[in-house]
């Protein structure tokens, strides 16, 4: 898998991955049984992966929005669809946020 960098941001409900060097913008897909509450990305087992604000860097991939459809188990909401997309395969590093 491929590692990226960047910083997780909320814009409404939608969580993106910012890469403060070259400003990508990537949405993030959590793997399956993952959820949000509040700041925290919640993984299927119950401990907290990262928070919002947070540096990371996520393993997995880069996908465009006619790829990743096969790759969901739901659809992308509406007001979170973009042209990139980062499959979440791990979380490898996280630096706490301000």
């Amino acid at each position: 898998p491929e590692q990226q960098a960047g910083r997780l941001v909320l814009s409404g409900d939608c969580v993106s991955l910012v890469d403060s060097r070259t400003g990508g913008r990537w949405l993030v897909v959590w793997p399956l049984g993952t959820s949000r509450n509040g700041a925290d990305i919640i993984g299927s087992g119950g401990n907290v992966l990262a928070q919002i604000g947070d540096e990371v860097s996520l393993g997995g991939g880069e996908y465009g929005p006619d790829a990743v459809g096969s790759q969901l188990t739901a659809p992308v909401a509406p007001e979170c669809q973009t042209d990139v997309y980062w499959l979440v395969g791990d979380v490898t590093h996280v630096r706490r946020g301000e």
